[in-house]
This record gives C-alpha cells, sequence and structure tokens, in this order.
C-alpha cells in the first residue's frame, strides 16, 4: 500500500495531453453522422460528435484503449488503439435510415421496459477470481444461494435455479440446472462482457426466464492483424491458493478476416477459514478451457466456439451428521462436530463436474432489409457426487453415489428486420432436446428424455423519445420419463407442458439524463425431474428431498417500472416489481430424518400461489469528479397467498454503501482506485413458520476493501488489484446458505491479484 501510495503522489501532477480526433461516416455512402457516441469504457469517458460527423477526446494518456463507437440505430463498432502521439481517425458504421424518426437510445430487442446491468471492461476483470455467483452480487438486486463456501448461484428477485436461464455465448446453459447446490459451469475468465436482465425474459428465450436472463460472452475478437495476449494471477489468502489464466489472440496478415483467440485458467484453493476456525474437506480445484474462432466476410459471418469447464469441490464434512441428536446439537453450536486443520486435499464428501460447449453460429446480411441468423449448439454434462462413505461399505469402490450424464441439443433460427418507419423486430424459431442419464449406487431423479421447440415475435416502435414493445411467444415441451419403483417394476410416465408467453414494454427519455422503463409481462415454466421424482438423500446439499409428481406448470405476471437518472453529479437508479406467481413451486422445510447413511434436514416440494414483491436501489453522488459516494439497498417480501404466510429461503432485507476515490490517470499510470465498502444484512424476519426447525441466523454488517493501478508499458499494460474481504473478521451466518446450520461464513481473506495484456 505504500508503494502504491508513493506512485500516486509521484504521478498525480502529471499531465495527460494526447488527443484523438477524427470522424465518423456512414459505411455506404461516406455520409456524415452527427452525434455519434465515441467511447473508451476502461476510463468512463466519451464524447459526441458533432453535426459533421466530427468528434475529440483530449487529455488522454499513452496505452492501449478499446474504443466503442456508436450511433443511433447502427451496429456499434469496437476498436483496439495504442495512442503514443495525437491521432486522428475516420470510423465507418452501417448506418440505417429512420426516415426523420428520431432515435435518442439503441436498446436490444426484448429488453424494453426491463432492468438491464451490465459488467465488463476492468470492472469484470478485477471480479474474475470469484465465480459467476459472487461475480453478480456487485449488481444491486441480486444475491446468492450457496451450498457452503465454494458452490453459489444467483438470485434475482428472489427466484433461482430453474427460474433463471444462463445464455453462453447466447446458447442456453444446458446442465444439472435444476438442483439448487449445482452452481453454473461458466469460467469468468473466458468472459469479456455479463448482461443481466432482470424480470421476465421469456418470449426471445423460452420457458425458465421467469426471474432473470444471464448473458455471458467473450471479448470480442479482434478486426486487424497482429497477436495479443496477456496472462492473470491471483493468490487468495483464505483457502492459501488462487488462480491462473492465460489467453493469446490474434489476426494474421495472410488472412484477413479471420481471428481467433485460445484460453485457458486453474484454480487450486484448501480448505478455508472462517472467522476462528477451518471448515474441513472445502477446498476447490478447477481447470478450464475455451476456444473462439471467426470468420468475417462482405455480407456473412461465421463462429465456431468451444469451452470446457472442470472442477471438483468438497463439501464440508460437519454436514454429514452420525445421529438426530448431533443433528440438533450441531444446529446450536457455535463450532462443527468435526473440524480439522489446513488441508488442501479433498476427500469424501465431494462432487466432481465437466461440461463442454460447441456453438456453430452465423450471420447473413438480407440486403438491406435485415438480418438472418443461425446458432447451433450441442453440450455435454457430466455430474459426479460422492457421499462421505463409499457405496455399500465397500473399501475399494469409488464409484460416486450419484452420476448424471445430460447430453443437450439447441437450435435457433431468426431473422431480423432493419428498422422501417420506426419498426424493428425479429421473428424467430428455436428447438431444445436433452437426454439425462442417471447412474450411481444411489436414486434421486430418473432417467428422462426432453425435447421441445418455440416459436416467437417481437415488434418495436420507436417514436422520438419513446420506444414502445410488444412480443409473443409458443413453446411446447415434452418429456419421457423411466425409473424402478420399490417393487422393481418399470415405471415410465410422460408428461407434456405447453403455453404461451408475452410481454409490452415501455422506455420513454425525458432528456439524455432522465429516463424510465416500464414493462408488463406474461412467463411460465415446466416443474423440473427433482421437483417431481426426488425421493432420497441429495448428497451435495446435504439434505433428503422429496418430490410431488402432482406439481403443475408456475405460471407468472409480473411488471416492473424503474426510473434513472444518470448526471455529472449524481446517479440514481430505482426499480419496484410485482410478481404474481401461480402454482409457485417452492421446498418447504420439514422434520429431520435419521437414514444408513446418518441424520439430515428434510424438504418437500409443494405449490401454491405466490405474490413477489420488492425494489432495488442506488444512489451515487460526486461531490468532485473523482469522488464517489454510494448508498444502495433492496428489499423482498415473498407471501404464499394460499398458506397466508411468508415463503421459506427467500433473501433478507440489505443496505450498502461505498467510497470510491479515483486518482488521476498519467501516461505511466491508469485508472488508480481505492474503494471501502460495507454492506448490512438484516435478520430473515419474513420467513416460513417451518424454519423454526432449524432456526433463522441474525443480522449482520461486512466491510470491504478494494484498490487497484495499472502501469502502462511501451508493449502493453500491467495491472495490480488488492483487496481485503470481510475487512473486519466479522462472524456471521447467512440465511440463504443451506449449510447455516453447521457452519459460520467465511473470515478475513485477502487477494493480490496482477495481470499482463500486450
Amino acid at each position: 500500500m505504500l508503494f502504491f501510495a508513493f506512485n500516486v503522489a509521484f504521478v498525480y501532477g502529471q499531465q495527460c495531453e494526447l488527443r484523438l480526433s477524427g470522424q465518423v461516416l456512414d459505411n455506404h455512402d461516406n455520409s456524415q453522422l452527427a452525434y455519434s457516441n465515441i467511447y473508451i469504457d476502461s476510463l468512463q469517458k466519451g464524447t459526441v460528435s458533432d453535426a459533421n460527423g466530427y468528434f475529440k477526446m483530449e487529455g488522454l494518456c499513452k496505452g492501449h484503449y478499446t474504443l466503442r463507437i456508436s450511433h443511433a440505430e447502427c451496429d456499434p463498432v469496437f476498436t483496439h488503439l495504442y495512442i503514443d502521439k495525437d491521432i486522428q481517425i475516420t470510423f465507418y458504421l452501417e448506418h440505417h435510415l429512420l426516415e426523420e424518426i428520431e432515435i435518442s437510445e439503441k436498446v436490444e430487442i426484448g429488453n424494453v421496459g426491463k432492468s438491464t446491468n451490465e459488467i465488463s471492461g476492468r470492472n469484470l476483470n478485477l471480479l474474475k477470481s470469484q465465480n459467476l455467483g459472487g461475480i453478480l452480487e456487485n449488481i444491486n438486486g441480486v444475491s446468492s444461494l450457496k451450498t457452503g463456501n465454494s458452490i453459489s448461484k444467483p438470485i434475482i428477485h428472489g427466484l433461482h435455479s430453474s427460474r433463471i436461464l444462463i445464455l453462453n455465448n447466447d446458447i442456453i446453459q444446458e446442465s444439472q440446472q435444476w438442483g439448487q447446490e449445482h452452481a453454473p459451469e461458466v469460467d469468468p475468465y473466458a468472459l469479456g462482457v455479463i448482461n443481466l436482465i432482470k424480470g421476465a425474459e421469456s418470449v426471445k428465450y423460452g420457458p425458465g426466464a421467469i426471474g432473470g436472463v444471464i448473458i455471458v460472452r467473450p471479448k470480442k475478437l479482434t478486426d486487424s492483424a497482429g497477436i495479443h495476449g496477456g496472462v492473470d494471477l491471483v493468490f487468495n489468502s483464505n483457502g492459501l491458493g488462487g488462480s491462473f489464466n492465460g489467453e493469446i489472440e490474434g489476426m494474421f496478415k495472410k488472412t484477413p478476416g479471420w481471428s481467433w483467440r485460445l484460453q485457458g485458467s486453474v484454480k487450486k484453493l484448501g480448505n478455508a477459514n472462517t472467522s476462528y476456525y477451518y471448515n474441513s474437506n472445502t477446498g476447490v480445484e478447477e481447470y478450464n478451457m475455451s476456444f473462439n474462432t471467426l470468420y468475417k466476410g462482405k455480407r456473412w459471418n461465421l463462429e465456431v466456439f468451444y469451452s470446457m469447464f472442470n472442477t471438483k469441490l468438497g463439501i464440508f464434512k460437519g454436514s454429514h451428521i452420525g445421529n438426530l441428536t448431533d443433528l440438533e446439537d450441531a444446529v446450536k453450536r457455535e463450532k462443527p462436530l468435526i473440524q480439522e486443520g489446513f488441508k488442501y486435499d479433498i476427500a469424501r464428501p465431494f462432487q466432481k463436474i465437466s461440461h463442454h460447449l460447441v456453438k456453430i453460429g452465423s450471420k447473413i446480411q438480407t440486403g438491406k432489409e435485415g438480418e438472418l441468423v443461425l446458432d447451433f449448439a450441442y453440450q455435454r454434462n457430466n455430474r459426479n457426487e460422492y457421499d462421505s462413505h463409499k457405496p455399500y461399505g465397500g473399501e475399494f469402490d469409488d464409484r460416486a453415489q450419484m452420476q448424471f450424464f445430460l447430453d443437450g441439443f439447441y437450435g435457433n433460427v431468426h431473422w431480423e428486420h432493419a428498422y422501417k418507419k420506426g419498426f424493428k423486430g425479429k421473428i424467430g424459431i428455436n428447438y431444445i432436446g436433452a437426454a439425462n442419464i442417471y447412474g450411481g449406487t444411489s436414486f434421486l431423479i430418473p432417467n428422462y428424455n426432453k425435447y421441445g421447440g418455440g416459436i416467437y415475435w417481437i415488434e418495436s416502435l420507436t417514436i422520438r423519445r419513446l420506444k414502445l414493445e410488444i412480443g409473443i411467444r409458443y413453446d411446447l415441451r415434452f418429456f419421457e420419463y423411466y425409473y424402478y419403483d420399490k417393487q422393481g417394476g418399470l415405471q415410465d410416465p410422460k408428461k407434456s407442458w405447453n403455453n404461451v408467453s408475452g410481454n409490452f414494454g415501455l422506455q420513454y427519455r425525458f432528456n439524455k439524463q432522465n429516463s424510465i422503463n416500464w414493462g408488463i409481462t406474461r412467463a411460465w415454466r415446466n416443474p423440473e425431474a427433482n421437483e417431481l421424482f426426488s425421493n432420497g438423500l441429495h448428497h451435495g446439499a446435504a439434505a433428503i428431498e422429496y418430490g410431488n409428481e402432482d406439481l403443475s406448470a408456475e405460471i407468472s405476471t409480473g411488471t416492473s417500472l424503474s426510473y434513472k437518472l444518470d448526471s455529472k453529479r449524481i446517479q440514481f437508479n430505482i426499480e419496484l416489481y410485482v410478481n404474481y406467481m401461480q402454482n409457485f413451486i417452492y421446498m418447504k422445510p420439514g422434520e429431520p430424518e435419521l437414514t444408513i447413511r446418518g441424520a439430515f434436514p428434510t424438504f418437500h416440494f409443494d405449490q401454491n400461489d405466490a405474490i413477489l414483491t420488492g425494489g432495488d436501489l442506488s444512489l451515487s453522488f460526486f461531490p468532485i469528479e473523482q469522488f464517489e459516494i454510494n448508498i444502495n439497498g433492496s428489499t423482498l417480501w415473498a407471501y404464499n397467498l394460499d398458506r397466508q404466510e411468508y415463503i421459506s429461503m427467500m433473501p433478507a432485507d440489505r443496505v450498502g454503501a461505498f467510497l470510491k476515490y479515483r486518482f488521476k490517470s498519467s501516461d505511466k499510470l491508469s485508472e488508480p482506485f481505492v474503494k471501502l465498502s460495507g454492506t448490512g444484512v438484516s435478520r430473515q424476519w419474513k420467513h416460513s413458520p417451518e424454519d423454526d426447525i432449524y432456526g433463522v441466523p441474525g443480522a449482520y454488517f461486512l466491510m470491504n476493501f478494494e484498490s487497484a493501478i495499472t502501469f502502462i508499458q511501451k508493449k502493453g499494460a500491467v495491472t495490480l488489484g488488492f483487496e481485503v474481504q470481510n475487512l473486519l473478521n466479522t462472524k456471521y451466518r447467512d440465511y440463504m446458505n443451506r449449510f447455516r446450520f453447521y457452519t459460520d461464513e467465511l473470515g478475513i481473506g485477502a487477494l493480490i491479484k496482477i495481470s499482463y495484456t500486450i
């Protein structure tokens, strides 16, 4: 920190005096594109071209920059520049005539009326050592459902798992998403941008997007000749390990239009520590890779993408209890019944997961009328869950108690027409198929085959500052299940669902600083296999789960209203939402049970009508340009209308704040900052009566510290980051952690982050 402070003091008085200027023109006729936006994400700095398309950006430091150039109803262009002197350049955009209709902001079709958030650039790079659930917690209104310290999945407005769709490079991630302790199999190091859409988005993506959609994409491939690359190294004191990532990308001069990227990462952590003790068997091992290549023709392109994700996760040993008395004692104890010191070894119980995704996609320009998009993908997900004891007590039997092999196929074809008299839209059809084969020595869910498809149409109308959108979709889902009953008879029930989704959205911009979004949506999803047929011990969750074959499809009708103010001194966002859920499926806690494997909590799947309502708020002040003061908070009310009581396992109210100071950049240093943040979470008093069986933990307050600085080199840049999590070493338990019965949350931990790019 002394070194950091010295460097900041040394450069504080230096001036960055380089200038970038030029003009933005239409790609077809070289006409001037007035009021285009030229923006550098990493600096959060930009400018707007004048009436003749000319622009000028001053005060830049020497270094590498990625620029985003956009214009109303143009496809944005991303380009990489190394600036070491004043540069003058002309940018060309693919422009669509609007016939005298003024467009104030480009919004992706299907998102009008919805609250959207994005994490990209340097902000994402500094978070990549976390898993996807942890990264998304940095967005107000998003929390996590955890199973111990290594498994985390996002919660959006109280909804998670199969109520949230994850799109990996525009392909629906087909995995064991149904399990509450099944974390998304996504490597953050392979990502360049994360988009979060709050609220139902089933019109574009199909059933299952009731809570929202998470879209993760790799960085855009380079569009100029040359070879670039980088490495990332992170050390974490909590677990005495870290992660390493390397990537290389480029385009050869002899093959213009063809670009590629190869990336790989590894992670290793040992037992995590709480404030006063280690959690036994909580290590993590991970190795991943991805390859992306793109060929751009004059009117078409072809993309091939492959990703591989592999992880081994230790399950906290203290969650597997031998008898009912010990289970009752474990819930009340300050420390776990089972304790051990620091170890890297991962023993039983643990999970071992691999996920493979192959995508082939193409975009074809259909004259001036629009664009045809084709995406096809295959996925393979293999999950193995190992109990704390070997099968049937076999000393040399190392088989997993549960094995799941999921093969998925996905196809999507849609046509997006260009703006014509203010209208723009898309019409499409998609197919999804999957086969899940269950293995192992213990039963949880049956084998099943899934087939389905959907057809949709979305149309938007822009009238000056107002944008309206309406969409409709119809989907079919067919399931064939296979399992043996207790008498040994083969059962093969078949179930099918079909329904209609729809949305209406409105966006209105009062001016460049003020805007509102309002939307109303109808969405649905079918029950998952575990909700229908679970009947036994789920080892990864350390719980006994009982399904309900009589469950019906969930139907959601919701509305949300958001307001955004983005000025030089104040940034304000507020969102209010109401979601009426027919046949809402939930897990009802029951009395613990004793099995030959030990004593475990029980949960029963049930459904009732429910209403989920709440709000998210964020307010930032800038007393001076470099200093930001932020206050944020979120609240949720989830109420069972049939039982007249609150619903179990919903996030508690929280309030947060942070102070962030950005030091001035120079020709040697870029974007240095320090940030101190705090979050207070209340005791969840809005819980179901059954939660009293295991108790509800109290409120807590956490503080974190973060800083980073980038050193500009002649060839490339070096970024150093430092972070302290749980700065006060607070001892606490979180209501949304399924292992809160047995152990505390993580204690203080320091992270050192180093990255080098060229």
